[in-house]
């Protein structure tokens, strides 16, 4: 039967929750469970304590992070004499990512005993398939601006409309302005944003557009200024 580490996505410094799932045969029960998970520290910040654990394990269950040998893994210990069936989830592997890119999860299969299924008789359960999961982290949201530079600073007479200040956007799934004035908006579609419209009051108008959703970095924000002066300059 097969026992499935999940493949999940998420930003730096998400605290992610990846499957641990098993489909085992009809008439199969297991009274034992050890399992060992090798994943980098250096990308993956273990926590112990598992979510999400089925009800089938709740007595005698035990986890923890450990360094074992030259790797760094989760493992999983688990005894009752009363054998159980599950077929899905058994639990989820809390990991905090730290970096960037895809992280693998593998099970040690190398060292015996480290993951294995027995039955009430302490007979290891064979032809188990051991499939390997992963956590990736989604690239950090970028704007940039496009066009002519220099847009994004205007000065203008009233009733003039503004030259389009246009913004392009990666990983955002939508957008927050604030700061302009009357008779100028700013409109995400298609990974742009364009900023246009005749300002109708006079004075100085800093504005701020911000991305929403995607993964927060260092660059999820830009700023502007609009200064409308009366007269026809």
């Amino acid at each position: 039967f097969p026992v499935t580490i999940g493949a999940m996505n998420g930003c730096v410094g998400d605290t992610v929750n990846v499957p641990v799932m098993i489909q085992m045969g009809s008439g199969v029960g297991v009274s034992a469970i050890t399992m060992a998970i090798n994943y980098d520290p250096s990308k993956l910040q273990c926590i112990s304590a598992v979510s999400s654990l089925n009800s089938s394990l709740n007595t005698g269950f035990l986890s923890n992070c450990v360094a074992f040998g030259n790797a760094t893994q989760f493992r999983v210990a688990w005894f009752n004499l009363n054998p159980v069936t599950i077929s899905g989830p058994m639990f989820n592997i809390q990991f905090k990512i730290l970096s960037g890119g895809s992280h693998s999860l593998t099970w040690d299969l190398a060292s015996p005993g480290n993951c294995e299924y027995a039955d009430e008789f302490a007979d290891v359960i064979s032809n188990t398939q051991w499939n390997n999961g992963s956590i990736t982290s989604n690239a950090e949201n970028t704007i940039a601006m496009t066009g002519s530079s220099g847009l994004n600073v205007q000065a203008i007479p009233l009733g003039t409309p503004l030259s389009n200040i246009m913004y392009q956007t990666t990983g955002a799934t939508g957008i927050s302005v604030w700061g302009l004035p009357n008779g100028v908006t700013g409109v995400w579609s298609s990974n742009t944003v364009t900023i246009s419209g005749t300002p109708t009051q006079v004075g100085v108008y800093p504005y701020t557009v911000k991305m929403t959703g995607g993964c927060t970095g260092n660059n999820d924000s830009v700023m502007g200024s609009i200064t409308v002066f009366a007269g026809s300059g």
